[in-house]
């Protein structure tokens, strides 16, 4: 068990390390917000799994250990068929600085929401029926992105803007002419 809580709390590391790479590779342009994107969701994440655990199991302290061994693990293990390649790092669209503030703007409303409510249950002893709602006002927040990728996929914009211009595009030592 000790060994699956090492890999369920350090696992995260290679998880954000995987995450910031692929999506600075992505948006290569926009670094700056999609970093500060992901560590903002890496913070919140400690204050999603104790709404999460608070809901499922409070009173249970071996559930929390369970849960923070086998949680991280399954979630990775049910979302891997998802993740395919994008050739979207080949353009910038004029919907990227939207979608981020969009994207920025979901972030501060989950972290003032998990503040409010981490606050209540603290001060106030609240109802287990009063915790479900919270929690499921929280995943509903929590899907309030996935409104970016299916808008996109839906209303592609005409225009893209190439990262490279067509003469840097050419392969060194061609030239236009052919020799006989």
């Amino acid at each position: 068990m000790c060994i699956l809580i090492f890999i369920g709390n350090n696992g995260e590391t290679y998880f954000n390390t995987v995450a910031l790479v692929s999506c600075v590779q992505n948006f290569p342009k926009s670094r700056g917000p999609v970093v500060g994107i992901l560590k903002g969701f890496a913070g919140l994440s400690g204050a999603i799994l104790t709404q999460i655990y608070a809901t499922i199991h409070s009173p249970d302290h071996a559930s929390l250990i369970f849960m923070v061994a086998v949680g991280p693990a399954m979630i990775v293990i049910a979302l891997m068929f998802t993740v395919r390649p994008v050739g979207g790092h080949r353009q910038v669209r004029p919907s990227d600085v939207t979608s981020f503030t969009f994207v920025y703007s979901v972030c501060l409303l989950l972290a003032a929401y998990l503040m409010g409510v981490m606050l209540l249950e603290d001060l106030v002893d609240l109802s287990h029926t009063v915790v479900i709602i919270f929690t499921v006002v929280l995943f509903v927040l929590l899907l309030i992105p996935i409104v970016i990728p299916v808008s996109l996929s839906f209303f592609l914009d005409p225009v893209e803007e190439p990262l490279l211009h067509e003469t840097l595009k050419q392969e060194p030592g061609k030239s236009g002419q052919e020799s006989p």
